[in-house]
């Protein structure tokens, strides 16, 4: 196995094509980000007009990753602790539990290092 050293923000871009119409109830995922300052009331209303989970899902993931580092560690850390409501798939069960979460929350540059066959395995 190969060691895989990812930031938040690469792990979120790596990880995109296993995210994409996979998540669930992604109302809680837009809130939990709202609430947290990561999204802002237009974005949300944004999301919530599109009509496609899948549209939903990429507006989350582009909004988010543009944002950098810190608000892709909070998406991780969002999915982390909804994951039974938003991650029911085994595979991205597998996926957010390879992320090591750090306690400081003043995270900056944050570093992962993840041995994980899924992102090894994960589709382009």
């Amino acid at each position: 196995m190969e060691e895989i050293i990812q930031s938040a923000l690469e792990y979120i871009t790596n990880g995109r094509g296993l995210l994409i119409g996979r998540l669930q109830n992604l109302p809680l995922i837009v809130e939990n980000l709202f609430q947290r300052k990561v999204l802002h009331e237009e974005e949300v209303s944004k999301i919530q007009a599109e009509v496609e989970r899948f549209d939903q899902t990429r507006k989350i993931l582009d909004w988010v990753s543009a944002k950098g580092e810190a608000a892709c560690y909070e998406l991780l850390t969002i999915l982390d602790i909804t994951r039974k409501r938003t991650l029911g798939d085994a595979d991205l069960q597998q996926w957010i539990s390879c992320f090591p979460f750090k306690e400081d929350p003043e995270m900056t540059d944050y570093l992962v290092v993840c041995i994980d066959i899924v992102l090894l395995n994960m589709p382009s």
